[in-house]
């Protein structure tokens, strides 16, 4: 799906043009392909989707005291869309959104907004890839993370050190531990979720720091394009 900005000849654009499909909802007008849903039966998307329902369920519990604390905070903690515009989520996604990280994280959910801004993100970062006796991981400052915050990894296999837009094909592959200092080996993590690194390869990776106990996300570093080695 990729969000468009509509000019002054056309305010608004909805319905089909052959396989195009144009429409609009709170993050802005967009346009997707019409195709048939597919649906995903992989662990990481059932585990999803397992979430994201007991999420749901837990915001319908929710008393209409705490559901407005949750519409204050949204309303007030607007956000960027990827044309860089503001906009303002729903409250019941961002209870979602933020609980959905907390959860995957391996913590209990939340159920009041959080209180403290998102952790400072990292100032600088570099990927090493050796699959052989060499090293395997992620060196960053400032180091070790805040007590209550950890590395937040995604991360993209890919066969050409060209291609810079993967925001698509990101794939989130963990946490570290708590206060994580630097260096941290990520090999495990990206192994697991990306499958076994082949030399020759390259690995994009984005790295956020990530409060556990609110859900915020800082602004991600990207590295892009390290080739995979292996050490003879």
């Amino acid at each position: 799906m990729a969000l468009i900005t509509l000019g002054s000849m056309v305010g608004q654009a909805s319905g089909r043009v052959g396989s195009v499909i144009y429409s609009h909802n709170r993050g802005g007008s967009y346009v997707r392909n019409g195709t048939i849903p597919i649906t995903s039966t992989t662990a990481e998307a059932l585990a999803a989707k397992i979430r994201l329902g007991s999420l749901a369920s837990a915001w319908q519990g929710l008393s209409d005291a705490v559901r407005l604390s949750w519409r204050s905070y949204a309303e007030a903690n607007p956000v960027l869309n990827r044309l860089g515009q503001t906009i303002t989520l729903q409250s019941n996604a961002v209870f979602i959104g933020l609980n959905a990280r907390i959860v995957a994280s391996g913590n209990p959910p939340i159920y009041a907004p959080p209180i403290t801004p998102a952790p400072g993100g990292l100032l600088t970062i570099a990927q090493t890839c050796d699959i052989g006796p060499g090293g395997f991981g992620l060196t960053f400052t400032t180091t070790p993370t805040g007590a209550a915050d950890a590395l937040w990894i995604q991360a993209y296999q890919h066969s050409s050190d060209a291609l810079n837009n993967v925001n698509n094909q990101l794939r989130f592959c963990g946490i570290s531990g708590l206060a994580e200092a630097s260096p941290f080996d990520h090999e495990a993590l990206v192994t697991a979720r990306l499958g076994t690194m082949v030399a020759g390869q390259f690995l994009t990776t984005f790295v956020s720091v990530f409060g556990t106990t609110s859900g915020l996300l800082s602004t991600p570093l990207r590295i892009t394009s390290t080739i995979v080695d292996t050490t003879p």
